[in-house]
C-alpha cells in the first residue's frame, strides 16, 4: 500500500541487516518519522544499514528539514551507514545538507538504488572508498 499525503512514509525491513525508510510527497511532520525510525531500530537491533529513499520527495518544510537533519545525526550516532536516494537537483541538495550537517562519514547521497546498494555492500567508509581510487604515487 503507497504511502498517503497524511503519512508520506514507509518504514521495513529490507534485509535482515538493512532498514529501509521510503517517504513520498511533501514532508511536513518528521517527528512521527523519527520516532518509527527509531522504534524499528529497538525491534531490529541487527540494523546496521539504513537506506532512506526519497526519490519521490516533492516538497518539504523547514521543520522537516531540520526533522531529517535530527533523524540523521541519531543514525550516526548509532554508527549505522546510511544512503539517501534522491530524484531531483532539490531532494539531492537537501540530502546533502543533512549528511554534510551531520558530519557523517557513513552517509552519502545516490541517484540510483543500484548505486546505494552498492556502496551499502562495501565495508569502506566514504573517505576509505575515495582514497582507494586515487593512484598511487609512481
Amino acid at each position: 500500500m503507497p504511502p498517503s499525503s497524511r503519512n508520506p512514509f514507509q518504514i521495513h525491513l529490507m534485509q535482515p541487516q538493512r532498514l529501509h525508510v521510503q517517504i513520498h510527497e511533501r514532508i511536513d511532520d518528521t517527528g512521527t518519522l523519527v520516532n518509527r525510525v527509531v522504534d524499528a531500530l529497538a525491534e531490529h537491533r541487527q540494523v546496521t544499514q539504513v537506506l532512506v529513499d526519497m526519490r519521490n520527495v516533492n516538497d518539504w518544510t523547514e521543520t522537516a528539514r531540520v526533522g531529517l537533519g535530527t533523524l540523521q545525526k541519531l543514525l550516526a550516532r548509532r554508527q549505522l551507514r546510511t544512503a539517501w536516494i534522491v530524484g531531483s537537483g532539490r531532494t539531492h541538495g537537501l540530502a546533502r545538507f543533512i549528511v554534510v550537517r551531520a558530519a557523517d562519514s557513513n552517509a552519502a547521497t545516490f541517484t540510483s538504488l543500484s548505486s546505494a546498494e552498492e556502496w551499502l555492500a562495501t565495508h569502506q567508509g566514504r573517505v576509505a572508498q575515495l582514497l582507494s581510487k586515487v593512484d598511487e604515487p609512481g
